[in-house]
């Protein structure tokens, strides 16, 4: 049974794998491709969840699962730096804060019990 042009390569990598199921057959997917499940889970930080709806939606392996959610999270992180997966990041600026804040404190306190 010959396709038409229009069908797409995963349509037919489909097919052949159902023709011929002792052939193992790549599915290649790009990030776009991914379950909205697994983007909710990325968007919320939770890779490891993400690999494994992709894995259980899309048939592919760990490791194309890992690089697509890690790839798909890269891209997450740059639109939204604001989001849950940058929490994890850097506590620097935070730190920073706290620290002038206490030497603040400190100052008033050695100003007001001084005097």
């Amino acid at each position: 049974m010959e396709l038409p042009a229009a069908v797409p390569a995963k349509v037919t990598r489909m097919q052949k794998s159902a023709r011929h199921p002792e052939a193992k057959t790549e599915i290649i997917l790009s990030d776009a491709e991914l379950p909205p499940e697994a983007l909710y889970a990325i968007e919320q930080g939770r890779k490891i969840e993400a690999i494994k709806i992709v894995r259980e939606r899309t048939g592919v392996g760990l490791a194309h699962a890992k690089v697509l959610v890690e790839r798909a999270a890269r891209q997450i992180a740059e639109q939204n730096p604001r989001g849950p997966m940058s929490e994890s990041g850097s506590g620097m600026p935070r730190l920073l804060l706290s620290l002038l804040l206490a030497l603040v404190i400190l100052a008033v306190f050695r100003h007001w019990t001084s005097g």
